[in-house]
């Protein structure tokens, strides 16, 4: 689905809020999620994230914990593909996030 920046801008203050308060690690593992070929595997995401295999995994079952993250056949994808469309939109520069 292509989303209009004013619908980007609507989902801002609530990904924000989730984001902010995120460990670095997880929201790393969330970075990575957004640009693999979804769904991805662990090592993959460990890979993208720069993380250590065992804290990215431990991210992940966090994530899953809070309903972020969800897994099938030991892939794992963000469970809301709005926050994907967010975070690329966020990282391409359109969308300016300060306090």
């Amino acid at each position: 689905m292509n989303w209009t920046l004013d619908q980007i801008d609507e989902m801002t203050p609530r990904y924000k809020r989730l984001m902010d308060s995120l460990p670095v690690a997880h929201r790393k593992v969330i970075g990575a999620l957004t640009r693999l070929p979804v769904p991805a595997g662990a090592t993959d995401i460990a890979r993208e994230a720069r993380l250590e295999p065992r804290k990215a995994s431990m991210a992940l079952t966090r994530l899953k914990a809070k309903g972020i993250v969800s897994h099938r056949n030991r892939k794992w994808k963000l469970a809301d593909p709005t926050l994907a469309a967010w975070y690329r939109a966020r990282r391409q520069g359109r969308l300016q996030l300060t306090a």
